[in-house]
């Protein structure tokens, strides 16, 4: 019975983060169009990257940049850790 109730607990939280997963990337989708946009009507990525800075402050310049290499169809490489993750994997190796 706990393998059961463990292994839907397991399916439901995969299932779940696929799906944020998913929205995430739309939102950085959306974010792209919304800077190339921006791109479009200024001389060149450094006034982006100066317009950013002044405008969007609260976005890391990486960032920023990947939604719009996502938006631009270019591929974007994504990682994902945890501090804990990390020092488990430390104690257990």
């Amino acid at each position: 019975m706990f393998e059961l109730r463990i292994a839907e607990e397991i399916e439901k939280e995969a299932v779940l983060s696929q799906d944020l997963i998913q929205e995430g990337f739309s939102h950085a989708f959306k974010a792209g169009e919304l800077i190339q946009e921006v791109k479009s009507m200024l001389h060149s990525e450094g006034d982006l990257e100066q317009w950013l800075e002044k405008n969007c402050s609260k976005v890391e310049r990486q960032v920023a940049f990947n939604c719009l290499k996502l938006f631009n169809g270019e591929t974007v490489k994504v990682e994902a850790t945890t501090k804990e993750g990390k020092n488990q994997k430390r104690e257990r190796g």
